[in-house]
């Protein structure tokens, strides 16, 4: 299960696959492969994680980005190595990876292989004599849930990746399509406000302080 994923031997990847700093696949070709996997069968059975790094402009700002790129290529590493055989790691933001589990649909395996990751990524990082505790979120989107586009499968385990920050960081959460629905009341409420606002549409009322013994206003 956690043995080095054969897809992640960097000499086997054209050069414009690989991520120049963390070794793993970069961007474009991930999503590449995100792709073929999608459209491999009718029903799809995959998962996909998200790992975003906790904190990691703090730490850019407290360290530099020196030490900064140092952590992306360790944490790089702890990837590929956690990650199972046949999964593909990639580098899909500036502190975000991508773990593709090509067989993995099962929720609690999931969970399995997600926890065993985080497990992972918390160990100490050592840097030029120092340590460093750097911890990370996980989103996982369980296909066929997540949709029927790559950009729809993505989105979906950056909702899950966002849900895991939003609830404290250093957790994991699952894809469900109410975080869709969850998303699309909430822009439609700020889309009426601007909307409102643009038209002058508000009212601003004022309530008076009114003192009870004699009926005196005190202010508003």
């Amino acid at each position: 299960m956690v043995a080095k994923s054969e897809a992640q031997a960097t000499g086997a990847l054209p050069p414009a696959d690989v991520d120049p700093l963390t070794g793993v696949v970069a961007r474009q070709a991930f999503l590449n492969r995100l792709e073929t996997r999608l459209h491999s069968e009718a029903t799809p059975r995959f998962s996909l994680l998200l790992v975003g790094i906790d904190d990691f402009r703090a730490f850019n700002d407290m360290h530099g980005h020196m030490e900064g790129d140092a952590i992306l290529q360790q944490v790089a590493r702890r990837l590929r190595d956690a990650a199972p055989r046949d999964a593909v790691v990639g580098r899909v933001g500036g502190d975000e990876f991508a773990v593709l589990l090509t067989s993995i649909s099962d929720p609690t395996l999931v969970r399995h292989v997600s926890a065993a990751i985080l497990s992972m990524l918390s160990a100490p990082h050592e840097l030029n004599g120092r340590r460093h505790h750097v911890l990370a979120s996980l989103g996982a989107c369980v296909m066929p849930t997540g949709g029927d586009t790559t950009s729809d499968v993505l989105a979906a385990a950056s909702l899950a990746l966002a849900r895991a920050k939003h609830d404290g960081g250093r957790t994991i959460r699952f894809f469900k399509p109410q975080m869709r629905t969850d998303v699309m009341t909430r822009l439609s409420l700020v889309q009426a406000l601007r909307e409102a606002y643009a038209q002058r549409q508000f009212e601003l009322l004022y309530q008076p302080q009114v003192d009870l013994r004699d009926g005196r206003v005190l202010g508003a």
